[in-house]
């Protein structure tokens, strides 16, 4: 097999697995549904300091500490499937660079970012390819797979309804 598919195959595969880790672990849902707690709240801060309503203000200042703690738990959130997902990555990259030729170069269509993020250059290695490839897949996965759910759902309902 080509190591070009070797490498973009492997992206594939975890970001597959960092994806079906984070459904597991419903890190994407939580996170949504504190986002849009914290908006309402927000929402509600703004009107009530834009209508001068103390008495409202004087209760979601209350929340504020509550909305502000989940804030921080949003943000930390991510890093549950990062412990998971960071050693396969390790190993799923050296078992790439051990394995194949270190002297692999690919040329894309499009220049890329170098390590130092200062100059760009369209061609990369194993370890560029297999990054790349990982960040491509998990791109489409998270907005193929919900976009799919939704159409799913969809048909649900009106099967339901008929």
């Amino acid at each position: 097999m080509e190591p070009f598919w070797i490498i973009v195959g492997s992206g594939a595969i975890l970001a597959g697995i960092n994806f079906a880790i984070d459904r597991v672990m419903g890190v994407r849902k939580e996170t949504t549904a504190i986002q849009k707690e914290v908006n309402d709240w927000n929402k509600e801060y703004m009107d009530a300091v834009k209508a001068n309503d103390e008495p409202k203000l004087k209760k979601l200042k209350e929340n504020e500490k509550e909305v502000m703690g989940k804030m921080t738990k949003m943000m930390f959130l991510p890093f549950k499937t990062a412990i998971l997902v960071i050693p396969l990555y390790i190993l799923f990259n050296w078992l790439l660079a051990s394995n194949l030729d270190k002297t692999l170069k690919f040329t894309l269509p499009f220049p890329v970012p170098n390590f130092n993020f200062i100059t760009w250059d369209n061609i990369v290695g194993v370890t560029g390819l297999f990054i790349l490839s990982l960040i491509f897949f998990g791109l489409v996965l998270n907005i193929l797979i919900p976009q799919v759910e939704k159409l799913f759902e969809k048909n649900k309902q009106v099967k339901a309804v008929n």
